[in-house]
């Protein structure tokens, strides 16, 4: 059985910019998305008001997946209306994270696969003097992507390793730009408010994993 506690998560004051945090302990069976909820250019949308909480229109959700026996959770964020693309990551109980961060694409929101498995991928962001190369990381399937709530993560998805420092120093949204090598170009928008409140989760979790570990002092 799955409990999803949802919480509003305040990241910036200043901004008011608020996130939905949902953990998640547990499973539940798979559920594939045949298509993308939007397009990438759609507006975002609210999501249902989780309960007792103020959800803004434009709040991100952020997921902590955590199971019984396992060595590691997965955080994922989307925002509302937009969850074919967004930012993952798997952590170690110690609070490391395996590999980098990674941007996922839903493979139901692509026509041609060529387009995105035969590519280039680059990020850019205007506060960055310089592009970075990404490492496309290949085609998986996610078993627990309807776990967490109402809203469904895409089951099967395209990813490419996104640098931890990469995503912090870009004050900014994040543009990603495909050009695969039969001419076709696509760009994905990681927006400001996403990368914010992800990155938040994930040093809240950081610190959690990292104080259960730490040895006891005598």
């Amino acid at each position: 059985m799955t409990h999803a506690v949802p919480l509003r998560l305040t990241l910036l004051r200043a901004l008011a910019l608020t996130a939905t945090l949902v953990v998640t302990v547990g499973c539940r069976p798979p559920a594939t998305i045949r298509g993308a909820s939007s397009s990438p250019d759609a507006a975002i949308r609210s999501s249902a008001a989780t309960a007792g909480a103020v959800v803004e229109d434009d709040a991100p959700l952020v997921v902590v997946r955590e199971y019984p026996h396992s060595p590691t959770a997965s955080i994922v964020g989307w925002l509302p209306g937009e969850s074919w693309l967004g930012l993952r990551s798997t952590m170690r109980l110690d609070g490391s994270l395996v590999w980098d961060h990674q941007l996922y694409v839903s493979t139901y929101a692509v026509t041609d696969w060529t387009s995105f498995t035969r590519a280039d991928w680059h990020a850019f962001s205007q506060s960055m003097h310089k592009a970075r190369v990404l490492r496309f990381t290949g085609v998986s399937r996610d078993v627990h992507s309807c776990d967490g709530g109402s809203s469904c993560t895409p089951y099967e998805i395209f990813s490419a390793r996104i640098p931890d420092d990469f995503l912090r120093k870009s004050l900014d949204s994040v543009v990603v730009v495909v050009r695969a090598r039969n001419g076709n170009e696509a760009q994905l928008t990681l927006r400001r408010e996403l990368i914010v409140s992800y990155l938040a989760v994930v040093d809240s979790v950081v610190a959690v994993r990292r104080s259960a570990t730490r040895p006891l002092l005598r």
